[in-house]
């Protein structure tokens, strides 16, 4: 994988907007020659930064799932490239088949310019997100906190490009719930879900720690420090893509990347800011409709909602306009992964705290009809080894679909 013609220039969406952007060419053939772009508002242009380091850090875990090398013709930080290959290892470990691939980059011993000293924290308005931004920028903050400086909400990921009226209406919503808090509203935009990335790297188990870490070094001007927000507490050992264990390392000598409120369950992070009225009036928690507007019927709704509803706080939050948990719903609420299965066991032992049995026992049989569609899964892959991939995964959806709806199950 050749990364080249790195260069700053005019935004494609925009002329009042700026952009970085880089040409990939894959050793794949089958792949066509792309350019990936990282867009900011005209006022932060002088921050963004030509170097290597945003596209080692957004790159890597497509090249190390093409198994290509990684070949950047602009200079990279040395200690992000010694990171990165212990990233890579990491990767290794928990998915052996991903395997570490060579870089090949110049290293820049010093930053080319004086790097910045200010504060972003990745913002998208769900659970995670608004903790972040209470705990740092809250009324009561501790001194180990840092203040938050900018909020960069990033176009292009959760809601797509073709959808600026969905954009801008969360960006309307979430601009005014932030004020008085003490930080920027920065509209980040990134053509990434246009790109050959999203069928070639696994988002959630692997890279999107990476992604969100090619923001701050595209902007390594400003930025000193870039918080992402946790996704699970520390003693969960899920393997995930933004990790306590390698979010660190896309950290580079002038652009610190740091996991923020791993200390802390999404329970927990739930029961902090149902205190804040600003929160709990724009709470923007499903990526299903690719819009400002939260399903009611995934699995992160639904278990958000009952979240809320445990905590006597759903009626408070205009963002669900349901107002009782449908048990029989939360009962056909699968599960799509570990991560997701070890957040419904969080809500779970809530259920049990809070005297709802009947919400426990949901759950459960939720669990149930996950192992059974896995099971499922598992013996048709066993029976059609020798069936070609585009049936196989035909069949393995019509039996899926089969055992969501059979009320029995």
């Amino acid at each position: 994988m050749n990364v080249k013609d790195i260069e700053i220039t005019t935004s494609p969406l925009s002329p009042d907007r700026t952009c970085v952007r880089a040409g990939v060419i894959c050793d794949d053939k089958t792949i066509p020659p792309e350019v990936y772009w990282i867009d900011v508002p005209r006022s932060y242009a002088t921050y963004l930064s030509d170097s290597g380091d945003a596209w080692l850090s957004l790159l890597l875990s497509v090249a190390i799932h093409l198994g290509e090398p990684l070949v950047i013709s602009k200079p990279v930080d040395r200690e992000l490239l010694v990171n990165a290959h212990e990233l890579m290892r990491v990767w290794h470990c928990w998915y052996p088949h991903l395997k570490p691939v060579p870089i090949e980059a110049e290293i820049q011993e010093r930053p080319l310019r004086q790097s910045g000293s200010a504060t972003a924290a990745l913002f998208s308005g769900g659970v995670d997100a608004w903790f972040t931004l209470l705990t740092h920028n809250g009324d009561s903050n501790p001194p180990d906190r840092f203040h938050i400086d900018d909020l960069l909400c990033v176009w292009g990921l959760d809601i797509r490009l073709e959808s600026p009226g969905e954009f801008g209406a969360m960006r309307d919503a979430l601009v005014g719930a932030v004020s008085g808090l003490g930080a920027e509203f920065v509209e980040v935009a990134t053509n990434l879900q246009q790109t050959k990335w999203f069928t070639k790297a696994e988002w959630g188990p692997v890279a999107h720690g990476s992604v969100l870490a090619s923001i701050g070094h595209a902007l390594s001007g400003r930025y000193a420090r870039v918080l992402i927000p946790s996704t699970h507490r520390y003693d969960d050992p899920i393997p995930w893509g933004s990790h306590p264990l390698t979010d660190p390392l896309l950290s580079s000598s002038s652009t610190r990347i740091i996991h923020d409120g791993g200390g802390f369950s999404r329970v927990e992070k739930t029961e902090a800011l149902i205190r804040s009225e600003a929160a709990m009036n724009s709470l923007q928690v499903c990526w299903d409709t690719r819009s400002y507007r939260n399903c009611e019927v995934c699995s992160k709704c639904y278990r958000t909602m009952t979240t809320l509803f445990l905590l006597g706080a759903l009626d408070r939050c205009p963002r669900f306009s349901a107002r009782m948990i449908d048990k029989r719903k939360l009962a056909k609420t699968v599960p799509e992964d570990g991560s997701d299965r070890a957040f419904l066991r969080e809500v779970r032992d809530l259920a049990v705290r809070t005297g709802h049995p009947d919400i426990s026992r949901a759950i459960n049989r939720s669990f149930q009809r996950a192992r059974r569609i896995e099971l499922g899964l598992r013996l048709t892959n066993r029976l059609l080894k020798l069936t070609t991939p585009k049936w196989r995964r035909r069949l393995d959806w019509r039996i899926e679909r089969l055992l969501l709806s059979n009320p029995l199950l």
